[in-house]
């Protein structure tokens, strides 16, 4: 059992749970009363410890009115696995992104737009609040904020990764349950979806004098690779002889291979006999990581275009409708563009004026064709009509003079009443 006494002084405590070993830390002057306080949190959590067993959330929390060198001090000895209630939302979740990033958990981009979520949660509840100190209620209102200021796939992109937050955060044991588990995420279907024309990605590039900024803008609207993909491309990915790219996804973490459109193959073709000697990485202006929004959007302007909403993801989801269009399998457009048939559902495939235009196409190739049998129809039924008519007239006629003839022939003419002869 834990006991408190006299080291020079001051006092110190003992700690019997790594037994026959006893652990011993400084306290410094206290009183008794805070001597009685401190045996009376310490001693359930070292039962706890002895017996093997987890120490309750109010035990663990109870320590949070300890200093925080005898807390920090307590959790190095093994007796505060649990809750820390006094964990910000900053203190866990920087530290949180970073191990995750080191361990390649996720990737650069992603660790950018959980570290911006953390701060818009430091900026709603302020930087010192405890993650516990969090309830539903002020969750749900968190979130009507969010709402307010921006579109609904936003609201859901950071409300989903706050909820991957605080559950690590209750796997980590620091909290004993979420707060955002009911609060709703919602939808993050792409509603702004811009189907990019071929001639007007065509005319920006045109106007391009990078070489580079040509075959990234090529490879994201004609082969749909992701805004960062382009960066991550090798020469040593390239198949010449079979037509094809190897195209690393850094989101899935793995690769895939596309066709060597013949649009893509001539802007590689460019860039590889410009290369020098030895280069490995297709695209060296840019690293990895580095964010290209800004300057493309500077890029469409200067092409006389007015930028569109998800620059990056419309040019994607632009070439995949156009894949889906020209008729291939979808089982090889998903392989190609690297995502699900859910995925694409949601945020890529979207009907196009080409829908429209091929489908009022179609049915007015059909009008013509129904209206041209009915024509002839009518006309050959017109015809009969009309032969008949002639033929029922002369008929009538035929007859009539016939019935007449025949009767004048037959009787005389008669008085009304008959007599006889003799």
């Amino acid at each position: 059992m834990a006991s408190i006494g006299k080291h020079g002084k001051g006092k110190r405590l003992w700690l019997c749970h790594k037994a026959p070993v006893r652990v011993q830390i400084y306290l410094g002057q206290i009183t008794k009363r805070q001597e009685r306080e401190i045996l009376r949190i310490v001693e359930p959590l070292e039962d706890a410890v002895k017996l093997g067993i987890e120490a309750t959330a109010s035990e663990l929390r109870s320590a949070d009115d300890l200093n925080d060198k005898l807390r920090e001090k307590l959790r190095e000895h093994g007796l505060l696995k649990g809750l820390n209630a006094r964990l910000t939302i900053g203190e866990f979740g920087r530290p949180w992104v970073e191990k995750r990033k080191d361990t390649k958990d996720i990737s650069e981009k992603r660790a950018k737009d959980y570290l911006k979520t953390i701060k818009m949660l430091e900026e709603y509840f302020e930087a010192d609040t405890p993650l516990r100190s969090i309830t539903v209620g002020t969750a749900k209102a968190f979130r009507a904020q969010l709402a307010a200021k921006y579109a609904e796939a936003t609201v859901a992109f950071r409300i989903k990764m706050v909820k991957c937050l605080f559950n690590s955060a209750v796997e980590y044991e620091h909290i004993a349950a979420s707060p955002f588990t009911k609060v709703k995420s919602g939808s993050q279907v792409n509603d702004r979806f811009v189907h990019v024309e071929k001639g007007d990605i065509d005319a920006i590039i045109d106007s391009v004098s990078c070489p580079q900024w040509k075959a990234m803008i090529t490879l994201w609207r004609h082969a749909g690779l992701r805004a960062q993909e382009p960066l991550y491309l090798t020469w040593d990915r390239v198949d010449w002889a079979n037509q094809r790219l190897n195209v690393y996804d850094a989101k899935r973490k793995c690769d895939r291979l596309i066709p060597l459109w013949p649009k893509v193959e001539a802007a590689l073709r460019r860039l590889f006999d410009a290369a020098e000697d030895g280069a490995k990485r297709i695209i060296t202006k840019y690293k990895p990581g580095k964010n290209l929004r800004a300057k493309f959007l500077r890029i469409i302007k200067q092409a006389g275009l007015v930028p569109w909403e998800k620059p990056f993801q419309n040019l994607r989801a632009s070439c995949q409708n156009d894949l889906e269009l020209d008729g291939y399998r979808m089982t090889a457009v998903h392989g190609w563009i690297g995502n699900s048939e859910s995925v694409a559902a949601k945020h890529y495939l979207k009907v196009t004026d080409e829908d429209f235009t091929k489908a009022l196409g179609d049915n007015q190739g059909l009008k013509n064709v129904i209206e041209s049998v009915m024509h002839s129809t009518e006309q050959a039924s017109t015809g009969v009509l009309q032969k008949q008519v002639q033929v029922g007239k002369t008929a009538m006629l035929a007859d009539a003079q016939v019935c007449s003839s025949s009767k004048r022939n037959q009787y005389a003419q008669q008085d009304s009443n008959l007599r006889p002869t003799d």
